[in-house]
């Protein structure tokens, strides 16, 4: 039983220590949410390791931090991107603040006055944040010409699928259960129309099976599509031919 996704799914928050309790993003907050997610949490500590081979005393909050302050005109503003995305994943108040030596000062930021997220915990508050809204990581290969063959296939993938529409899933949700717009998160969204979506194919199985066909009913109780990388390896394997290359660029 993965109890963190029970809690998800309720609504309910994880805690991670001397932070404090991520909530899951509500839907009405998540368009801001996945704006700041691309920009802060999209990079992994596999690609700093992998493709920049930065040595293991410069932290994934250490590389992140900066690259906000050396893209911002200001050197300000990213950083209060990264409280605006902290604060809606908390849902409190988050403050960035220095400390230090002026030689070497460090970037932190305050949730609520009371917790703190840090180069020592971030990392295990990106994966939190990332699990309960259905993020995954980017595939890395070791080389610019490795992940150029990776982003093609991914985006051939994307091409075959059809963008899925919030709104559609909303509506289409809202047929079986009443929804509390204010209240309902995105992970519940997912969570919903997929387990939806299954009871409505298992009902319509048994008029194919009375025309011939043979198909098994679906497995309602099986881990959730929601919980699986759209765009990881496994599927790279399944999409394309060259499985053999795939290969060579896990390693």
């Amino acid at each position: 039983m993965n109890l963190n996704r029970i809690k998800t799914y309720c609504g309910e928050p994880i805690e991670v220590a001397r932070a404090g309790h991520i909530y899951p993003v509500k839907l009405l907050e998540w368009d801001s949410f996945v704006k700041l997610a691309s920009k802060f949490l999209m990079t992994s500590d596999l690609f700093l390791r992998r493709r920049l081979s930065l040595s293991e005393n410069i932290k994934l909050f250490d590389f992140i931090t900066i690259n906000a302050i050396v893209s911002s005109e200001d050197g300000y503003s990213g950083l209060k991107e990264m409280e605006q995305l902290f604060s809606i994943v908390f849902r409190k108040e988050v403050k960035v603040g220095m400390r230090g030596k002026m030689s070497k000062q460090e970037v932190f930021f305050m949730v609520d006055k009371k917790g703190i997220i840090d180069r020592n915990n971030y990392e295990e508050v990106r994966k939190i944040i990332m699990e309960q809204n259905l993020l995954f990581d980017p595939v890395v290969a070791k080389n610019e010409k490795s992940q150029k063959i990776i982003d093609n296939a991914i985006e051939r993938i994307r091409g075959d699928k059809p963008p899925m529409d919030i709104e559609a899933m909303v509506v289409i949700v809202s047929m079986f259960k009443k929804i509390d717009i204010n209240e309902i998160t995105y992970y519940q969204l997912r969570a919903d129309f997929e387990m939806f979506s299954k009871i409505e194919q298992n009902r319509a199985i048994p008029i194919y099976r009375v025309n011939g066909a043979e198909i098994d009913l679906i497995n309602l109780t099986q881990e959730m599509d929601i919980h699986k990388n759209p765009y990881g390896m496994d599927v790279l394997f399944r999409k394309r031919n060259d499985n053999e290359m795939l290969q060579n660029l896990k390693r």
